[in-house]
């Protein structure tokens, strides 16, 4: 993920400005600031949500800009995981229906989906949870939810790697 003078500016406000940065496939990096100072508006960009006012964002070497906002979600759907904050799972959907809708924007069929979401919340001791709402989790166990649903899923169609 590279972003070059990636500006974003709302009515009258400069949000970001000029920014430049360059992130490798596996690396960590983590995002500081006041509140208020455009970290939301950052992850945005870089994870293909929002697009910016100026600058471009180029993801495994292939500028974003001009892609289709069906295109995006395909990348965002195969190589970038979202973990929000609140979590935003799904309140009538059980652990296991969670995990599966991160297959979703892939194609993959619903039997797949749920193989694999099985696969992953065993693999996160909640296997013995899978079918458990929300709200009847603890606040871990969601949280190791959201982060299942959050893996990228390459399934071998992507020309992505995921980061």
């Amino acid at each position: 993920m590279s972003l070059r003078r990636v500006s974003v500016v709302r009515g009258t406000q400069r949000i970001l400005s000029d920014i430049d940065l360059d992130v490798q496939r596996g690396e960590f990096v983590a995002i500081r600031g006041q509140s208020g100072s455009g970290k939301s508006t950052l992850l945005n960009v870089i994870g293909l949500l929002d697009r910016p006012t100026s600058g471009t964002v180029s993801f495994s070497g292939e500028d974003v800009g001009d892609m289709s906002d069906r295109q995006r979600s395909g990348i965002r759907a195969q190589c970038i995981g979202f973990v929000f904050q609140k979590f935003h799972l799904l309140h009538n959907r059980t652990a296991l229906e969670n995990v599966a809708l991160g297959n979703l924007y892939i194609g993959a069929s619903s039997s797949a989906r749920l193989a694999e979401a099985e696969e992953l919340l065993t693999r996160i001791a909640l296997g013995h949870r899978m079918d458990a709402l929300p709200a009847t989790l603890s606040g871990g166990e969601q949280q190791r939810v959201a982060l299942a649903r959050a893996r990228p899923r390459s399934h071998g169609i992507s020309r992505h790697p995921p980061v």
